[in-house]
């Protein structure tokens, strides 16, 4: 008697694991479904956007050429050296070194808002006289 509750308790648990293995290979099925949908979107989406990227390429050259022509004729009917204009996809990246950074100021607009100098007590001189703090 023993041995038959156990066996049939270990059975019900086999089909218990069983139901619960079917529900993952469900649930599994699905959610390869959802990524193999996300793949394809994502692969249809990065051919959109390389079809648009050469697109604005073309363009791009199309504006420098017809620039320079432009410079052409003006240089020609006025002779004046003008820049020919470039447009480009991407900004170019010109780093600005430290070096250059060093004369900037936010006073530049006018000498008389810069600071004097500084106080003893380490505050900040805009024209006024020494504090007796």
């Amino acid at each position: 008697m023993f041995g038959n509750g156990l066996t049939a308790r270990l059975i019900a648990d086999l089909e218990a694991t069983r139901a619960d293995l079917v529900d993952e290979r469900k649930r599994g099925d699905v959610v390869r479904d959802a990524l193999a949908t996300e793949r394809g979107r994502r692969e249809v989406l990065t051919r959109q956007a390389a079809v648009h990227e050469s697109f604005v390429e073309f363009l791009c050259a199309r504006v420098n050429q017809l620039e320079t022509e432009r410079v052409l004729l003006l240089r020609q009917l006025t002779s004046i050296e003008i820049p020919a204009p470039v447009v480009n996809l991407r900004p170019m990246a010109t780093p600005q070194p430290a070096a250059d950074l060093t004369s900037v100021s936010l006073f530049d607009d006018h000498p008389s808002h810069a600071p004097k100098g500084w106080h003893t007590d380490g505050s900040v001189n805009y024209g006024d006289d020494e504090r007796t703090t």
